[in-house]
């Protein structure tokens, strides 16, 4: 996830520049694994940060999400990621 709409983009933009430059010299690997990213674009408010996160899990299949940029997506992301 990653904020790239609304008031954070430059912050959101910023941080995935730095995450491609980690996964570039990680040779986008893990555990000798190949991985696959797929960015979940977000604005800092939780219904959409709820929203993007349930697409990336239930529709796009992901193992892990990275992510939110504020405590207030944390708040609301709390009960989706315990179930």
């Amino acid at each position: 996830m990653a904020t790239l709409e609304g008031t954070y983009t430059v912050l959101g933009e910023d941080g995935q520049r730095g995450f491609q430059v980690a996964m570039q010299q990680a040779g986008s690997k893990a555990g000798g694994k190949d991985l696959e990213v797929i960015v979940g674009a977000i604005d800092a408010t939780p219904e959409t940060a709820l929203r993007v996160v349930r697409k990336l899990v239930e529709q796009d299949k992901v193992d892990i999400v990275i992510g939110p940029l504020s405590g207030s997506e944390g708040f609301a992301l709390r009960d989706y990621a315990k179930t």
